[in-house]
């Protein structure tokens, strides 16, 4: 029926429901088509037509509805109303939402302009969808910080080398795939993460890892963990887990202040050839790459520098470099 297609909160036929509900139409309706009255034949039939109810008819008696509505502040009471039947009936608030701004927002700004209720229900969607953003945004740091948790603890000196499988950790998360799907989408274009093969991987980026920093503040171990963590630890649900290799670029000298000594010295070299690296590279990667490098440069000038998030950070900048320099730049960090 063409009410399934609305998504309004319609009285079940035969009752009158909310006061807020819109009532159920019908498969049909009987609508006036025109013509002439008069003469000896009473018979009116042929001014009337009969006709499917469509969505459609239930978006002009919405958009009805709301107008009629007083006083105007009710109008929030209403569409709250409907935003709830989409969240507990329809899968979501968007399903509502969207319609909303597209089908009957439009249609009142354009020509109910002056009315109060086009005002508060403008007023209302702004608040409506600014909740839905942020937990939208909750959702994702969330996702995104279990996610360097998990690599973190398996991998300490480099988690941005472990590769998760985002729809595994979604189902861990107890996310459906529609919301794991989402979040994915909203981290890759952030450039936070790196995902690929059908979204079956994840790669945490140097972008995401700061992004982190600055949400949980620098020193919260489930971002930097002290120097001297030496433990790997044994992650639950191995199918979150693809690929947890120590980087094979990764230093391996045992003296922190050599390690910290190579990073600085990878550093100086690839400030030297950021000219032509540039040339080589598009201006994305470059913006990129030096901020990254400039990421790198504070953490070493830091009193006490963090071994694993430095040794990170280099891998992350090696990551980005153009192949023809990559040897040259990357030097005795190479192993």
């Amino acid at each position: 029926m063409s009410k399934n297609e609305a998504p309004y909160s319609i009285a079940p036929t035969g009752t009158t429901g909310h006061e807020f509900d819109l009532y159920d139409q019908g498969p049909t309706k009987t609508v006036f088509v025109g013509g002439i009255i008069g003469g000896s034949n009473p018979d009116t039939s042929h001014l009337f037509a009969t006709h499917s109810v469509t969505r459609e008819d239930y978006d002009v008696y919405f958009r009805e509805k709301l107008m009629d509505i007083d006083p105007p502040q009710r109008v929030r009471e209403f569409l709250q109303h409907h935003l709830q039947h989409s969240i507990t009936a329809l899968g979501g608030a968007l399903v509502f939402l969207e319609h909303f701004e597209f089908v009957i927002l439009h249609w009142l700004e354009q020509y109910k302009t002056k009315s109060p209720n086009t005002a508060a229900a403008r007023a209302w969607f702004n608040k409506a969808m600014d909740n839905i953003r942020k937990q939208h945004r909750r959702e994702r740091d969330y996702f995104l910080s279990e996610a360097f948790k998990i690599a973190l603890e398996h991998s300490p000196s480099s988690p941005l080398q472990v590769n998760l499988n985002p729809r595994e950790l979604g189902k861990h998360l107890g996310f459906d795939e529609a919301m794991t799907t989402r979040i994915m989408h909203d981290l890759v274009d952030e450039k936070l993460v790196e995902s690929g093969l059908g979204m079956h991987m994840l790669l945490i980026q140097p972008k995401g890892r700061r992004y982190l920093e600055q949400l949980h503040g620098e020193d919260d171990p489930r971002v930097n963990p002290p120097t001297s963590v030496k433990n790997i630890y044994k992650v639950s649900g191995g199918s979150i887990l693809q690929v947890a290799n120590q980087s094979p670029n990764a230093t391996q000298t045992a003296n922190v202040g050599d390690q910290l000594d190579q990073a600085r010295a990878f550093t100086d070299r690839v400030t030297a050839k950021l000219d032509e690296i540039q040339q080589l590279i598009t201006s994305e990667q470059f913006v990129s790459l030096k901020g990254d490098l400039e990421f790198l440069k504070e953490k070493l000038n830091e009193p006490k520098p963090r071994l694993p998030l430095i040794a990170s950070l280099v891998q992350g900048i090696i990551t980005g470099l153009p192949a023809e320099l990559m040897g040259a730049l990357a030097g005795s960090l190479l192993g």
